[in-house]
């Protein structure tokens, strides 16, 4: 019996291990505008930064805002900054608005105001400021040899903002850089998680059924 329940322990600690993150969800809470941008209550979300495995290498990204939060370029650098591990050439293409681009295909120093330096930048050409400023949400795809989710890092040691996003009050008429905290696995994962685990109580179904039998 100690056995069976070895073997069990063994498969559901495999599923675990072999089950890819295919998304991830980062809400927009932390708010260094100045005045602040936040329409709600401090602490809450100003919109989420969803990261989705879209084919081999590549992941899509869509940053959606909170109304009445619009995408600017105050120069704090740009507008949306980030970090991906391993510092890797990359690549940025289906954009949802073409007023955005990548700034540079390789691993830079961008400083995001108090946020602090970011590897990677995203800019829209013209909204200095309100003028020309962005509707929300915005969409593209980052391509780099083995990217997955998972390789999006925080900017660094004890830092918590994986993401960051200029961004501008169109009724309170602030702007300024809000961030992300840490990330939250989307239904995807999970699903993916219970289908790994459902097909593992299955092999040890047989594997006791087998044990009986002999």
């Amino acid at each position: 019996m100690r056995s069976i329940k070895t073997a069990i322990l063994a498969l559901l600690v495999v599923g675990l291990m072999s089950v890819p993150a295919f998304a991830d969800t980062y809400q927009l809470t932390q708010d260094l505008c100045t005045g602040l941008c936040n329409p709600g209550a401090s602490g809450t979300s100003m919109g989420t930064v969803d990261v989705v495995q879209n084919g081999a290498n590549t992941v899509k990204i869509t940053v959606t805002l909170v109304s009445p939060l619009q995408f600017v370029n105050t120069g704090i650098q740009n507008t949306i900054d980030f970090n991906i591990i391993g510092a890797p050439t990359i690549s940025a293409s289906n954009f949802s608005d073409s007023d955005f681009s990548l700034v540079s295909t390789t691993a830079g120093t961008f400083h995001f105001a108090a946020f602090g330096d970011f590897q990677y930048s995203i800019a829209t050409s013209g909204a200095q400021g309100a003028g020309g400023a962005q509707p929300s949400p915005v969409s593209f795809n980052i391509v780099a040899t083995g990217l997955t989710p998972g390789a999006f890092a925080t900017n660094g040691p004890g830092a918590s903002v994986f993401f960051g996003v200029d961004v501008y009050n169109s009724v309170r008429g602030t702007t300024g850089p809000i961030g992300t905290g840490t990330s939250v696995p989307e239904p995807t994962s999970l699903i993916t998680l219970g289908i790994a685990l459902l097909g593992n109580g299955i092999v040890v179904r047989r594997f006791v059924n087998r044990k009986k039998q002999h």
